[in-house]
């Protein structure tokens, strides 16, 4: 410091020293830093200072200067009226601090005024010509030093305050960091941890920034600072990690361990990377225990590879989700921001605030009300806004977290009223119910986030890394693709009659017979069930044979390419074919299909992990639906034995409705029948009876057990019980921001505090209803006709009985103007006993008449948060004689009183409620599998794979088709596989639009935006190439994008 006074600058060193000193709590109330001022203004500071503070230790008034005191008092007015101060700051600041000593509450004033003149200016300049007075006084390094010192437990507003003002200075003048600017912020930030003060989540944000600029100053000497943030040594585990971001995280700074997607090569990873596991070998070598030195190492190794990849790519897409929030509430806290005028598509929402409970099929939700002016006077609302599950974020001035949501149901209506569904995910209701209610928040909804990353981001966490499906490809790059598990032997044949069915994607059926010679003719033969595979119970293969008397004389090869007298192929022909040793182009009776797709399938059947890519035309989904028949009718090959439809079924997924079902009508048209088509959205009529959601109310009653049966009533009994006990607690708490509780519902708070008192001063027990507004002094005309409470003086109740919050009678009556959503669903609007049982419990209950003087007199005093301190109740002597001012303080402090026991109730119905949910859901994926145990097909869009991600887990598809594979994110493909998956087919257009993301720049610069299937073509994986376009998808072909494709000879004719 003594350097530091000499003029000798600021260095990294001494940053440590002042650290150093301010974390041990050195007294430095003697520093007087004015002398590091420019030398031509020593003098006049000098001697304006001796004049100010007098020679003969006379009081505070004679050692401040008039205009110092003018300013104050003109600034404490405005502050007051909320009357601009930018003015009077600009012109009065310099001169009146110069060598000014000012008291603790005079301090705080200006340092209130100079954050507020800052948010007053309107464009840079004015706020820099503001700042630039407190770099050329010794207001910072002197009065702002003293003023941190005495910070205390009771000083959590100050601190923010001077939190915000050195912030504005970091960012207007980053050159005065170092030599101005990181004393005062490493004080404040050594002394805040020493008090250990719970600060306000936006007083937190400006803090983090604060101590990000000032360690960018001292890139050499941050060491200090950095301790101070206690960070981790080493990663957590993704399974430890929360999906939705936490308060912490949101403050600014990205994940330490976030890396970039390995796009050449393979994933590597070892113990050091991935922190202290100590059971990673005995997990990944337990089954290999027998196994030599070499493997088990070998086996470790793969294992901590597949960790990394895990790791990898939850971070990213977990910063994917949490990027867009963070930074949208960063540019609602920046000084220079305007809240309403946010870049990128964020919007924000103002006087938020949460109502009370509700429950839907998936758990707890809670109403929120907002201003809807956001939305402005068209007829329609803004597309995309508030969507459900949408991701939003609340946050208030003074309350210490951040509360990230998801829209939980969008309805127009509810909507324009300004009024609006979410659930608050991963959040204990006791910690939402301290807050929630207490805050008047602001609402920032980021740009579009995907819905299928949170529901990904769980997939990945339980993910088994011992266990990774085709982790030979996918994490290690191995180019060598082994054939299927099922056809390991290399010697089993495929069954190939599904091929000799001409297809709509191919040619059509005049230039087919055109060219072979009429091999479809007017008959149609079926295969003999002798003949067949268990698979023909679910998908019939036929073709047209050519009839015997019209015969047109064509010779036909042998199936499989075999020498021999050739004939027409019949019902007893055996069309088995080795893949592994026969090449399908050879065969005459395949030639409807060009070389490429016999190729392309020929490809995929031989291996196990098999990627076909193809521009528009080439018959990708026709090559698609061709596979699915092939392995449906060799079902009982990979089936283990079981026929098929008994065992796992054929998972399709395509990226888009339209593209699933133009899919499975194909499969329809081959007449496989068992498909189940999971997922809304679907418009052909000829899927809609194959939907899980028409199967399951068509048959599922007439499959479920007894016992099932039994089940499902007994959760529904217990889950109904507990929303209408929610509800009424919900009534109750939604009506104490609009009414006055009689005297006899607040009679154990009453109770409590008059204990204290000695005898009651408000006879509880001897008066009529109305006491308690007589008390408060409502006007005769509101209250006397009103009939809220009538029938309140004849209850009784005991201080801690969560009985008087759930009535029997009152759960088994119609719900009212409170609704409680059940799936899509919000009941009735029609007035019930619920609602009058909630009423009663009330003296008055504000009208409607927003004219009435008297009535927006309550409302103010009903929505003002301060209470009376308990210190303050124990110096009563008579309440009666309370201003009125102080009568609604008590009273607040007795709803308050009543409301955390009300919460405290029902929290526990919650947290019952959230159980009983989760015990449904666990129930309907029990009803689920059982329909689907008879399903050959499933058939599934992207978003719902995501979404049905704990079903895929249970069905455990043993082989997925999946199409439009490019444009799938590489997290979401690996969450849908199962261990069980033996086979994988993906098909897609290498040049085409990529996964869908949140954040652009973060999926450039990380490669997140790199699909599996890039990937893995980029790393050489063997991919098959479809070449000829056919007429169905001649006209849209572009040579400029697809280079390849060659047009078939049926487009030229």
């Amino acid at each position: 410091c003594n350097t530091y006074l000499k003029g000798g600058g600021c260095s990294a060193r001494l940053r440590e020293a002042s650290l150093f000193f301010f974390a041990e709590g050195v007294d430095i109330s003697w520093l007087r830093m004015g002398s590091r001022k420019r030398e031509h203004q020593k003098t006049s500071r000098h001697s304006s200072s001796k004049r100010a503070r007098g020679s003969d230790g006379s009081g505070y008034r004679a050692r401040i200067s008039p205009a110092l005191h003018s300013l104050l008092d003109m600034l404490e007015e405005r502050l007051r009226d909320q009357s601009p101060v930018l003015p009077l700051l600009r012109e009065e600041l310099l001169p009146a601090l110069d060598g000014a000593e000012l008291r603790r509450p005079d301090v705080e004033l200006l340092i209130r005024g100079l954050v507020t003149a800052g948010d007053e200016a309107r464009g840079e300049e004015e706020a820099l010509s503001l700042l630039q007075l407190l770099l050329t006084s010794d207001f910072l390094l002197g009065t702002l030093l003293r003023f941190v010192v005495g910070l205390g437990q009771g000083d959590g507003e100050a601190v923010g305050e001077v939190a915000a003002l050195l912030l504005r200075l970091t960012l207007a003048f980053p050159q005065a960091v170092e030599p101005l600017v990181h004393l005062p912020a490493d004080l404040l930030w050594t002394r805040l941890h020493r008090l250990g003060l719970e600060l306000p989540w936006p007083t937190r944000k400006h803090l983090h920034d604060l101590r990000r600029a000032v360690d960018q100053a001292f890139p050499q000497g941050g060491d200090w600072a950095r301790e101070l943030t206690f960070s981790e040594e080493r990663p957590r585990d993704i399974a430890d990690l929360p999906v939705f971001p936490t308060s912490e995280e949101l403050l600014g700074s990205p994940d330490p361990w976030l890396k970039h997607n390995v796009v050449d090569g393979a994933y590597h990873g070892n113990q050091t990377d991935l922190g202290n596991q100590t059971d990673i070998g005995n997990r990944a070598h337990h089954s290999n225990q027998a196994h030599h030195s070499n493997q088990a190492h070998h086996s470790n190794q793969t294992y901590h590879s597949n960790r990394a990849y895990l790791d990898t790519h939850f971070r990213l897409l977990r910063e994917d989700l949490v990027k867009p929030l963070r930074e949208k509430l960063a540019a609602c806290l920046t000084p220079a921001g305007r809240p309403h005028h946010l870049n990128g598509g964020a919007k924000v929402y103002r006087d938020v605030r949460v109502l009370y409970p509700g429950c839907q099929r998936e758990g707890v939700v809670y109403k929120v009300s907002f201003d809807a002016g956001v939305f402005g006077r068209g007829p329609r609302l803004p597309a995309k806004r508030l969507a459900k599950g949408s991701m939003v974020c609340l946050w208030a001035p003074r309350c210490p977290e951040v509360f990230p949501a998801l829209v939980a149901k969008q309805d127009e209506e509810q909507l324009a009223g300004g009024h609006l569904w979410l659930r608050f995910e991963g959040a204990a209701h006791p910690s939402l119910s301290r807050h929630l209610y207490t805050h008047t928040f602001s609402m920032v909804e980021p740009p579009a986030c995907p819905d299928a990353h949170r529901h990904v981001l769980r997939g990945l966490q339980e993910a088994d890394p011992a266990c990774l499906p085709f982790q030979r490809y996918v994490v290690m790059c191995n180019g060598r693709v082994r054939p299927p598990r099922y056809l390991q032997s290399r010697s089993t044949g495929l069954d190939m009659r599904p091929l000799l069915r001409a297809g709509a994607g191919n040619e059509t059926r005049g230039a087919l017979e055109e060219r072979s010679g009429s091999m479809s003719g007017p008959g149609t033969t079926r295969v003999s069930p002798e003949n067949t595979g268990l698979a023909e119970e679910f998908i019939s293969i036929a073709y047209r044979a050519e009839d015997e008397e019209g015969g047109s004389g064509q010779e036909w090869a042998q199936p499989g390419g075999h020498p021999g007298p050739a004939r027409r192929p019949s019902a007893q022909t055996n069309y088995v074919v080795n893949i592994f040793k026969q090449d399908l182009r050879s065969l005459p009776w395949l030639k409807h299909f060009d070389k490429s797709q016999l190729k392309a399938i020929q490809k995929a059947l031989s291996r196990e992990f098999a990627l076909i890519q193809g521009s528009p035309g080439t018959g990708k989904t026709f090559v698609g639906q061709k596979l699915v028949e092939l392995l449906l009718h060799n079902g009982e090959l990979w089936q283990g034995g079981e026929g098929c439809g008994q065992g796992s079924p054929i998972l399709v997924v395509c990226n888009t409705n339209s593209a699933l079902d133009l899919f499975l009508e194909g499969l329809l048209e081959a007449n496989c029948s068992k498909i189940v088509r999971i997922g809304g959205f679907c418009k052909n009529q000829r899927l809609l009876n194959l939907t899980l959601e028409n199967i399951r109310s068509a048959r599922l009653q007439g499959i479920l057990t007894p016992v099932q049966r039994r089940r499902f009533k007994e959760i529904k009994e217990k889950i109904e019980k507990a929303k209408a006990d929610i509800h009424d607690c919900s009534m109750i708490l939604e009506l104490l921001r609009l009414g006055i509780l009689d005297e006899k519902e607040l009679a154990p708070e009453m109770q409590a505090d008059m204990i204290k008192l000695g005898p009651s001063s408000i006879p509880l027990s001897e008066s009529g209803s109305g006491i308690i507004l007589e008390w408060l002094e409502i006007p005769q005309h509101l209250w006397a006709g009103s009939d809220a409470g009538s029938a309140g003086a004849d209850q009784e109740q005991a201080g801690g009985d969560h009985s008087r919050y759930f009535p029997y009678e009152a759960a088994a009556a119609a719900r009212s103007i409170f609704p409680v959503l059940d799936s899509d669903d919000e009941g009735s609007s029609e007035p019930g006993g619920a609602q009058l049982w909630a009423r009663e419990k009330f003296a008055y209950i504000l009208g409607e008449n927003a004219r009435d003087k008297a009535e927006s007199t309550i409302q103010r005093c009903l929505s003002d948060h301060s209470v009376m301190s308990v210190e303050e109740v124990q110096k009563l002597a008579d309440i009666w004689k309370l201003p009125l001012d102080h009568r609604w303080r008590l009273y607040r402090k007795w709803r308050a009183a009543y409301q955390n026991k009300l919460n405290a109730a029902m929290n526990e119905k919650l947290e019952q409620y959230e159980s009983l949910a989760q015990d449904l859901s666990a129930l309907d994926l029990e009803e689920t599998l059982v329909l689907l145990r008879e399903a050959a097909v499933v058939g599934m869009t992207t978003p719902r794979t995501a979404k049905y991600r704990t079903l895929l887990q249970h069905v455990r598809p043993r082989v997925v088709v999946m199409e439009e594979a490019a444009e799938i994110l590489e997290a979401q493909v690996m969450t849908m596989l199962s261990p069980d998956c033996q086979h994988l087919i993906m098909i897609s257009d290498q040049p085409q639009m990529g996964p869908k993301v949140a954040d652009q720049e973060l999926s450039s610069e990380t490669r997140l935006d790199l699909s599996l299937f890039d990937r893995m073509v980029r790393n050489h994986i063997p991919v098959v190439q479809l070449r000829q376009q056919h007429p169905k998808g001649s006209d849209v072909s572009q040579r400029k994008f697809h280079p390849t494709p060659e047009d078939h000879r049926s487009v030229s004719h």
